[in-house]
């Protein structure tokens, strides 16, 4: 995670481990409805890439902490159902990334159920 010397860089470096799961035609029309919820306009609206569904496990700001294979792994064993467990999704956030992990603003948050809402 070194910075190239000699380039400025203006990002901030997050490494994680995420679970990508096979999208499927729910998924994808998922993501066309809340795509179009953010660009109506569809001159607008940038291409969108394929996005693959996943849950993000560990996050890390290698500036101040590492993060290695065997600490992910060690959370695995941990927590096995991780890898298991069937999920429902209860709500989707959208989040302004700018800055460090701590800087990090939700900027909003739909809740798919009532038990969801806190």
């Amino acid at each position: 995670f070194d910075e190239p010397v000699g380039v400025v860089q203006d990002m901030c470096f997050v490494a994680w481990v995420e679970l990508t799961l096979a999208t499927n035609p729910a998924h994808e029309d998922a993501l066309d409805t809340l795509y179009n919820s953010f660009y109506p306009e569809g001159s607008s609206r940038p291409t969108r890439g394929a996005w693959d569904p996943h849950t993000s496990i560990v996050y890390d700001n290698p500036e101040n902490t590492t993060m290695s294979l065997l600490s992910v792994m060690e959370c695995i064993m941990k927590y096995p159902t991780i890898l298991s467990k069937k999920r429902r999704v209860e709500a989707i956030s959208l989040w302004d990334t700018n800055g460090t992990m701590q800087e990090w603003k939700c900027l909003e948050r739909v809740n798919f159920n009532a038990q969801a809402q806190t």
